[in-house]
C-alpha cells in the first residue's frame, strides 16, 4: 500500500492537527471555564486541589472568578492564559516570605510572653 492518496481523501495521520483539534486550538475569549478547567490548566496532568487553587487566589497567584449565578462561578481563558504567563516570567524571582495568620493593625498589641512557672 503506498502513502499516497488519491484526488479528494486526506490520509489518517494522528500527528496532523487541524484547526478544530480542541488540544492545538487557542480558547475563545467567550468561552468561561468552570473550576475542573482551571485546576488542569494550572496544574497539567495533576490537577490543582480545589483549595489550591483558591488559597492561591487570596495571594494572588491564581486570578479571580466571576459569578455568572447566585451558586456558580466561572474562569476567564485569558486571565489564566496571562496568570500562567506572568507565573514563567516570575519564575527565576525570589519569593517574598509569606505570612500565615491574621495581619496586625495599628494599635493591637503584640501577644503576651507566657509567665513563668513558680519554682518551689
Amino acid at each position: 500500500m503506498s502513502s499516497r492518496t488519491t484526488h479528494g481523501e486526506t490520509p489518517n495521520d494522528p500527528t496532523d492537527k487541524t484547526p478544530n483539534d480542541p488540544a492545538t486550538r487557542e480558547p475563545d475569549d467567550d468561552e468561561l471555564w468552570d473550576s475542573g478547567k482551571v485546576r488542569a490548566y494550572f496544574g497539567g496532568n495533576k490537577p490543582l486541589h480545589p483549595s489550591t487553587l483558591y488559597r492561591g487566589m487570596g495571594d494572588g497567584i491564581y486570578p479571580r472568578p466571576i459569578n455568572v449565578s447566585a451558586n456558580s462561578v466561572r474562569w476567564l481563558p485569558r486571565e489564566c492564559r496571562a496568570a500562567r504567563q506572568h507565573m514563567i516570567a516570575e519564575r527565576g524571582k525570589p519569593k517574598p516570605p509569606h505570612r500565615r495568620g491574621r495581619k496586625r493593625r495599628q494599635g493591637d498589641e503584640p501577644p503576651m510572653k507566657p509567665r513563668p512557672t513558680p519554682t518551689r
